[in-house]
């Protein structure tokens, strides 16, 4: 009973930890993805892509308004 109870508190913590770290994962391979692949429903970007920050930096007052 005691080794079922902590089998079941781990898990509970997988979930717990897999809720809140899933959104920042999503965020940031989003963010590499290029304009066409954020329309494909998929984990992981089939190229890496920078150029999504290149325009925020460059194409607007981000950096002005960052400080």
């Amino acid at each position: 009973m005691k080794m079922l109870k902590r089998a079941a508190f781990y898990l509970l913590l997988l979930a717990i930890v897999f809720v809140a770290v899933f959104p920042f994962y999503y965020a940031i391979v989003t963010s590499l993805k290029s304009g066409t692949e954020l329309f494909q429903a998929s984990l992981w970007p089939r190229t890496f892509s920078l150029a999504n920050y290149r325009n925020v930096l460059t194409e607007g007052p981000f950096l002005r308004n960052l400080v």
